[in-house]
């Protein structure tokens, strides 16, 4: 079985603990594209895109065993209805700042009130303001969305990173690799801050 890094991490878990530090910082990343459109597409619109996977699949077949008009209704389910169902997924949920803010290279940043996303705008060349003669380094543009634990719901491992979950009302997640904060003991501090947060307090029932 591959080794994705989370048994390194896992195991020392514990919601109970107090969080060893108040506020934990991780260095940059962004979520591979492929894995936003899989996740995107997993938590909003998963049934209605196995729906009209299914109808247009019958309008084939009906199509070659009944008549060919069903051919051509399941060609417009799978060549027109199905790219707009997917362009409607995407602006009306992954522009979102609880999705977007996963697709732009940025930093994390974990407190006890929540956690804040610093999202890199711009290259240092690209920003307004010139370089001085002198070498000073021009100005990176920078955009802070703060995310508060209210909002979220659980705390998920996946392969080799960690999701975020935000409630039903909004669908949204904040993914990040388990690389994010460095060593294996800065990861479970941080999680110790989320799960200690968002995760109800365990009781021992032999207590």
């Amino acid at each position: 079985m591959e080794d994705d890094g989370l048994s390194k991490v896992l195991p020392v878990l514990n919601p109970c603990e107090f969080p060893r530090y108040k506020v934990m910082k991780s260095r940059e990343f962004k979520m591979d594209q492929r894995d936003f459109a899989r996740e995107l597409i997993f938590r909003c619109g998963g049934w209605w895109l196995l729906a009209l996977s299914v109808v247009a699949v019958a309008g084939l077949v009906a199509g070659i065993t009944v008549d060919i008009g069903w051919f051509i209704i399941g060609l417009m389910v799978f060549f027109i209805v199905t790219p707009l169902a997917l362009a409607f997924l995407y602006y009306f949920y992954g522009l979102r700042k609880e999705f977007y803010v996963n697709t732009v290279p940025h930093r994390i940043i974990v407190d006890e009130e929540g956690i804040t996303t610093v999202m890199r705008l711009s290259d240092p060349e690209d920003a307004g303001n010139p370089a001085e003669e002198d070498g000073d380094e021009r100005p990176v543009r920078e955009r802070k969305e703060f995310f508060s634990y209210s909002m979220m719901k659980d705390c998920l491992p996946g392969h080799g990173a960690f999701i975020v979950t935000f409630k039903k009302s909004s669908k949204g997640f904040i993914w990040f690799p388990i690389t994010a904060f460095g060593a294996p003991d800065n990861v479970e501090f941080a999680l110790d801050l989320i799960y200690n947060a968002i995760l109800p307090p365990y009781v021992n029932p032999e207590s």
